[in-house]
C-alpha cells in the first residue's frame, strides 16, 4: 500500500507522507529484508528518484534507498567471530552461512 501511495504523483501529499514513511521503515536495519522483498518498492524507489518532477519526492527516494544500501553494505562486511578465545576455533567466520549447529546453553 506503501508503495503505491508513494507512486501517485497526482496526490503529493499522500506521495510524500507514504515517501516519508518508507524513509523511516528504512531507518531500522530489521526492515531491510522486508522492503527489499516487497514487490515493487525497490523499483518504485528506483522510479522516484530518477523522476525530476518532484524534488522532494526524488530525493526521499534517492534517500531511502541509500540507507537501504548502507545497511546492506554494513551486514556484507560484518566479521563476527564464534569460538573460543585464543583457542583452535578462534577463526572460525559467523558471517557466512554454513551447515554448522550453533547451540547455546542457556542454564549450564
Amino acid at each position: 500500500a506503501l508503495t503505491k501511495a508513494a507512486f501517485k504523483t497526482q496526490f503529493r501529499d499522500q506521495q510524500l507522507s507514504a515517501l516519508h514513511t518508507l524513509k523511516h521503515l528504512s531507518d531500522d536495519p530489521f526492515n531491510l529484508v522486508t522492503m527489499t522483498n516487497t514487490p515493487g518498492c525497490s523499483a518504485t524507489l528506483l522510479a522516484l528518484a530518477n523522476d525530476g518532477n518532484n524534488v522532494m519526492a526524488q530525493y526521499l527516494a534517492c534517500d531511502t534507498l541509500a540507507t537501504l544500501s548502507h545497511w546492506l553494505l554494513t551486514l556484507s562486511t560484518a566479521k563476527t567471530r564464534k569460538g573460543k578465545v585464543g583457542g583452535e576455533d578462534d577463526d572460525n567466520e559467523v558471517g557466512r552461512r554454513t551447515f554448522q549447529t550453533l547451540t547455546w546453553e542457556q542454564w549450564a
